[in-house]
């Protein structure tokens, strides 16, 4: 991944390279230049005034000590340096010592003629200047780099500018489109960075957001009818009743169908509000469980309510009398009661159900078998999902919004266990859930 850190990095070391090499350039060219110029400039003077010096001196007619002054006069009043000597070398006179002379001096020399003898060479080491040269180039030079400072500032606040905001105004132009019933959005910007993957990531909040959407609206529909199918009965019932048009000998028929409808209903309540307990982050109530007893308790539950329909369930287990196994045993109980109710709804008539428990790996593994229709592989996936129903008509017509193995799942999911599902058309159902034992 193009990480933006990387791309501003880049920007960064690139432009301080471009400006290294603006530099470099400008000394280079104009600098370096401008001194030479100046050089050449000092070194015209400086002919100029060796000229003037050794027609003074010829005039002294090789007299050393007339020399002498001039070359002092001359020296105190440039800076400059002397020494005469004779054609073999000689050193006549020096101003200073030869050694204590500067060596980043300019030196010019002359030849110095006087009454037909052997003439001198006057050598002359001048101050190069370069201090004044050098202020003089600095004024100029902290202006221009100043101005390339700028120049160049201004072109790396403008792409890391365009780096930030150009993904940030797209999304935010996006963002601004997001409402209900319109959540999908797609952000044209398909950089390989931070940016990019904010902007994916939006994109797939958007889609989880339309499901949701669509989720919440399958939901109203799907309470709207089991809710509007008993309250009608309830109603249509209850109407009958009061206006006394009901025959003696059915009274009691009405008011059993009446109760029946209203326990639909508060099933129906019952499982929402496990839906909306359970996708609220409700944290699990976790204890270590004696698993035979709350098995064996479970099993006697069931069979008592069980009686009331003719279904009879049996239990099987090899579990230690001791074994401990850390769960939420209310929010278990409630697996249990789903999946035999998904059982009683839909398996058909002599109902058997078989509730098995083993260990296996680290794990235990809990059973619950029925002898009913059961159901094609081609929808076996799909039973745990949220609002789904093999057959939907069916399913409203016996009660419930397909929340009860949904809400089993995500109850196994919390515990950090699995659920599947096994099923042959005809051989009925078996619903299975691991608990892990630590």
């Amino acid at each position: 991944m193009n990480s933006i850190y990387k791309k501003i990095s880049l920007v960064l070391i690139a432009s301080f390279v471009v400006e290294i090499f603006i530099v470099g350039l400008f000394y280079r060219q104009v600098v370096v230049s401008k001194v030479l110029v100046e050089i050449n400039k000092e070194g015209d003077k400086r002919q100029y005034l060796l000229k003037e010096i050794s027609n003074k001196m010829q005039k002294t007619k090789n007299d050393i000590v007339g020399m002498e002054k001039i070359i002092k006069v001359y020296s105190t009043r440039y800076d400059i340096d002397f020494i005469i000597k004779k054609i073999d070398g000689e050193v006549i006179y020096s101003t200073k010592d030869y050694s204590s002379i500067e060596r980043n001096k300019v030196q010019e020399q002359v030849y110095i003629k006087g009454n037909g003898k052997n003439p001198h060479i006057m050598y002359a080491y001048f101050p190069t200047k370069l201090e004044e040269i050098d202020n003089m180039i600095n004024s100029r030079k902290r202006i221009i780099a100043i101005l390339i400072f700028l120049l160049v500032s201004s072109i790396v606040f403008f792409i890391i500018y365009r780096i930030l905001t150009d993904p940030l105004k797209k999304l935010s132009r996006a963002v601004k489109n997001i409402n209900y019933g319109n959540t999908e959005v797609s952000i044209p910007y398909y950089g390989d960075d931070e940016f990019g993957m904010l902007c994916r990531n939006f994109e797939e909040m958007g889609r989880r957001l339309k499901i949701s959407e669509e989720n919440q609206k399958e939901l109203i529909q799907a309470i709207s009818h089991d809710i509007k199918t008993p309250l009608t009965s309830i109603l249509g019932y209850s109407k009958r009743l009061t206006e006394r048009k009901v025959k003696s000998e059915r009274i009691e028929e009405y008011h059993s169908i009446i109760l029946k409808k209203s326990l639909d209903l508060e099933s129906l309540i019952l499982e929402l509000e496990d839906y909306v307990d359970i996708n609220s982050n409700t944290l699990l109530n976790i204890k270590s469980i004696n698993v035979k007893d709350f098995l064996k308790k479970l099993h006697e539950d069931f069979k008592r309510e069980l009686q009331e329909y003719g279904i009879d369930i049996t239990l099987y287990h090899n579990i230690e009398e001791d074994f401990k196994l850390p769960m939420d045993d209310k929010k278990i109980k409630r697996v249990f009661q789903n999946i035999i109710s998904n059982s009683i709804k839909y398996a058909g008539e002599n109902i058997h159900i078989e509730m098995n428990c083993f260990k296996s790996n680290n794990k235990v593994c809990f059973e619950i078998k029925d002898n009913g229709i059961g159901v094609s592989e081609s929808y076996i996936d799909k039973i745990f999902d949220r609002f789904y129903r093999v057959d939907g008509s069916r399913s409203r017509e016996k009660g419930g919004t397909g929340l009860g193995l949904s809400i089993c799942k995500t109850i196994i999911n919390l515990h950090g266990g699995d659920i599947g599902a096994k099923s042959k058309v005809g051989e009925g159902l078996l619903i299975w859930f691991t608990l892990p034992c630590k």
